[in-house]
């Protein structure tokens, strides 16, 4: 015998190590767009890089596109920079990944695109 099938949307609860606007993805994704164990921790690994590449531009709009060396007052590039190429190109590989980067199967004006996601116009 089937069960018959629910209508409740399975909502979990967003990681608490998350940025508030992280969360407020996760809210908006898991459960109504992904359901499975394996999609929400691919996500939350994305969710992750995206607060790590915030966090990188933040540093970077403080301390400037370049540093100085102590010993040779050389500009170098900020080190910062890598790790915010590094998180936007996880980000966006995990959200291609679990294809969230174009039009899906969900009202779209309810859910942020992957483009406004990563200019932050959500």
């Amino acid at each position: 015998m089937r069960k018959p099938k629910t209508t409740e949307i399975f909502s979990p609860e967003p990681p608490g190590n998350l940025s508030e606007r992280a969360k407020t993805l996760w809210l908006a994704y898991a459960g109504p767009v992904l359901k499975s164990p394996g999609q929400l921790a691919l996500f939350q690994s994305g969710l992750e890089a995206l607060d790590r590449a915030a966090q990188a531009r933040e540093l970077i709009a403080k301390e400037g596109l370049t540093i100085a060396t102590d010993r040779g007052k050389i500009a170098h590039q900020h080190p910062a920079l890598n790790i915010l190429k590094e998180a936007e190109a996880t980000t966006l590989k995990v959200f291609k990944t679990l294809c969230l980067h174009g039009p899906g199967k969900w009202n779209r004006s309810a859910v942020p695109s992957i483009e406004d996601i990563m200019n932050e116009n959500y």
